[in-house]
């Protein structure tokens, strides 16, 4: 038995995140979608508190050196940078408590969605890998299925953040940007390769367990011992 499928391409892959994407969306709440849309805003914010704090470092140095910053001006400018914490600190905890919510809820979507199709099915037998299909839902694997669609705004949103971090570092020194992007290769690349073999085991513990265990209740089952 092969322990995993073949690698998908690129295109099916693509497929593969627009369709979750999408069910992702299905399952949100109204308050969920709204909570996401912000995050998109809240994106920048990480780039807006470090100008700020710049600003913020700037004035305290001239009232130290120069005088020619009032004590108002710098209390301002620290009160701006306290609010951008505090917003900052408050959506992180609502985003935090609806990306649980939207993890069961998309968890009882794929559940109920099994189960039509298994109150459906024609046959009993394990057509179709139909038994390590139904396992791979039933189980642990299931819920982190739903928690890697969730996961899918949360990537978008880290883009916009990435691409704003990038383009600030870019007008200070494109030296920065080419050396931290360098050295993130390795762990990436190690870290890809781990998430894989996690994945690969997962699979393999799917396809053979599920069948064990449903071949040993066949055998023992008190229902199936006068077929036998």
């Amino acid at each position: 038995m092969n322990t995993v499928k073949e690698r998908l391409c690129f295109s099916e892959r693509i497929k593969i995140i627009l369709k979750a994407l999408r069910v992702s969306i299905k399952t949100k709440s109204k308050v969920s979608i709204l909570i996401s849309l912000v995050g998109f805003l809240m994106a920048f914010v990480p780039v807006i508190s470090s100008n700020v704090l710049k600003q913020f470092t700037n004035e305290i140095q001239e009232i130290s050196i120069n005088h020619s910053k009032s004590i108002s001006d710098v209390f301002a400018t620290f009160t701006v940078l306290t609010s951008l914490f505090i917003i900052q600190t408050i959506f992180n905890f609502l985003f935090n408590y609806i990306q649980e919510v939207d993890r069961i809820r998309t968890d009882k979507y794929i559940h109920e969605t099994v189960l039509r199709c298994t109150c459906d099915v024609k046959y009993i037998e394990n057509y179709d890998d139909f038994k390590e299909k139904i396992y791979f839902v039933n189980t642990y694997a299931g819920y982190k299925v739903a928690e890697s669609m969730q996961m899918i705004i949360i990537w978008i949103q880290n883009m916009i953040t990435f691409i704003s971090i990038f383009y600030v570092l870019v007008n200070v020194n494109i030296w920065i940007v080419i050396i931290l992007l360098v050295t993130c290769i390795p762990s990436v690349i190690l870290s890809y390769r781990q998430k894989y073999e996690t994945y690969r085991q997962d699979i393999k513990w799917m396809k053979e367990g599920a069948m064990v265990i449903h071949y040993f209740f066949i055998c023992v089952a008190e229902r199936t011992m006068l077929e036998i």
